[in-house]
């Protein structure tokens, strides 16, 4: 099974942005594809957060029914030595209370259901620096929020879109 729910041209752009970073955020994930590839680029002395509830919620890849594993998760990207990892076993509305930390890169893959994606941005974003990058996964027709969300970050002004592939869109603060 494809470690990542990314296809290949949006890992490789979201890689390309996470080189050489040193704070970064992953919001949803998964089986730990896309934070295993971050693990592997990152600035060598960085620090990798990972935020997921890990609850066995089902969900839809290439017509199968899969579900998000912690335990293969944490295999995945700790078969990378590289920087710190930071697990956060969480929802990432609870844990926003908590989180406190600059952030140079965020990519956003949580929850893509109902108001969620539009809180993970408004949490989260306030906290990346000057030239650090927000990504969002599957700003798509059919995940109207998270559109609306990556909306909301380009019409605030504090944003420029610098990326796009597949349905990964780039913004990095100005």
């Amino acid at each position: 099974m494809n470690e990542s729910l990314t296809l290949p041209d949006e890992l490789s752009m979201i890689t390309d942005y996470a080189r050489g970073r040193k704070a970064l955020l992953e919001i949803g994930v998964c089986w730990g594809g896309t934070a295993k590839a971050l693990r592997q680029v990152m600035d060598p002395k960085g620090t990798l957060y990972l935020m997921d509830p890990f609850v066995k919620l089902p969900m839809t890849w290439n017509n199968q029914r899969v579900y998000d594993d912690e335990a293969s998760a944490h295999m995945t990207v700790e078969s990378v030595e590289r920087g710190e990892v930071v697990w956060i076993k969480d929802f990432s509305d609870n844990a926003a209370k908590d989180f406190h930390h600059p952030l140079d890169f965020l990519f956003i893959d949580g929850d893509h259901e109902g108001e969620q994606p539009i809180k993970d941005y408004r949490n989260y974003s306030p906290h990346i620096i000057q030239g650090g990058v927000l990504i969002f996964h599957d700003v798509a027709v059919y995940h109207p929020k998270v559109r609306q969300a990556f909306e909301e970050a380009l019409k605030s002004g504090k944003w420029t879109l610098v990326g796009a592939a597949g349905s990964v869109r780039v913004l990095e603060r100005k």
